[in-house]
């Protein structure tokens, strides 16, 4: 008998209305090849459950203290709780006992049933608004069976299917998954391989061999380009980016400003955070940019 795997996931978000078409049901991976520079979930990357402390909320109870088995909480000499993360387990018995809501604990094992059923919650949505399902992260394709047969059910159901990924996956693993796919959000975050490397910890060439399969199988593509200061929006990356689509015969861009929603996460998981100082993007820059889209042939959409 065939084991059914179980999903690692740390979001479902309902009622969104910004990862495709209609009102849909986002399901957030955790788990990614990548480790971009300015990601804005860095609870994503890691395929493990992870705990989150918000120093803010703490009200210095110290109950975390007193019940952690692995003595990972301690008192500083100013009566701040510090966490040693390198004896943390995430076991979450300190979340149970926060008065405060200061600790939780971010990512969890779903059944596809139990995922299902979630998605399911909101078909009535999906039929008045041409909505569904879409698969974020992380990067939904490094749990490829889960997502497989989570998207397979999906059109079992007449549920719209769309794929939010980096790319970055075997092509013998992502043409399994794009069989139960309706639209594909592919993000591309720097043309050139070396500045890839340095930005993400990986190259782009299977990145781009993959879109370019992708397209040529006539998959709905749109693709998305998060748009980050002095790094991937220079005159030279935009015209490579355009020509790219182009020649793919993709005329939809999407233009995802950097923002900071993602900056107290990374306080709260204790990760160094390498932009920390950075402004979100100018609203009249933004503006230029996406003109500049444009002018080579590409719908651009601000996401």
């Amino acid at each position: 008998m065939m084991q059914i795997p179980v999903g690692y996931i740390f979001n479902i978000q309902h009622f969104s209305i910004n990862d495709g078409p209609g009102i849909r049901t986002t399901v957030f991976f955790k788990g990614c090849p990548l480790r971009c520079l300015w990601c804005s979930n860095p609870e994503s990357q890691k395929m493990i459950p992870e705990l989150i402390f918000n120093q803010d909320l703490c009200c210095r109870c110290y109950q975390c203290v007193h019940i952690c088995p692995q003595n990972a909480n301690l008192i500083l000499t100013d009566g701040s709780v510090n966490l040693d993360r390198t004896h943390c387990e995430s076991c979450g018995k300190c979340v149970e006992v926060c008065p405060t809501g200061a600790r939780s604990i971010l990512g969890r094992e779903l059944s596809l049933d139990e995922v299902i059923k979630e998605v399911m919650s909101d078909e009535l949505f999906y039929n008045n608004s041409g909505g569904g399902i879409t698969a974020s992260g992380g990067e939904p394709t490094y749990q490829p069976e889960f997502l497989t047969m989570l998207f397979k059910e999906c059109h079992n159901r007449g549920v719209h299917t769309t794929l939010d990924t980096c790319g970055q996956v075997a092509w013998s693993v992502l043409s399994g998954i794009l069989e139960h796919t309706d639209l594909v959000y592919y993000d591309l975050k720097h043309m050139d391989d070396d500045e890839h490397y340095r930005l993400t910890g990986t190259g782009n060439y299977q990145i781009l061999e993959n879109a370019v399969h992708a397209a040529a199988i006539n998959i709905p593509m749109v693709i998305r380009v998060p748009l980050i200061p002095g790094i991937n929006d220079t005159v030279e990356n935009i015209l490579a980016t355009s020509k790219f689509a182009c020649e793919m015969k993709i005329h939809r861009l999407d233009i995802i400003p950097f923002h900071q929603f993602g900056r107290m996460k990374y306080h709260s998981l204790g990760i160094n955070y390498a932009f920390d100082e950075m402004a979100s993007y100018p609203e009249d820059k933004v503006g230029q940019i996406r003109q500049m889209y444009q002018a080579n042939g590409l719908n651009v959409r601000i996401a």
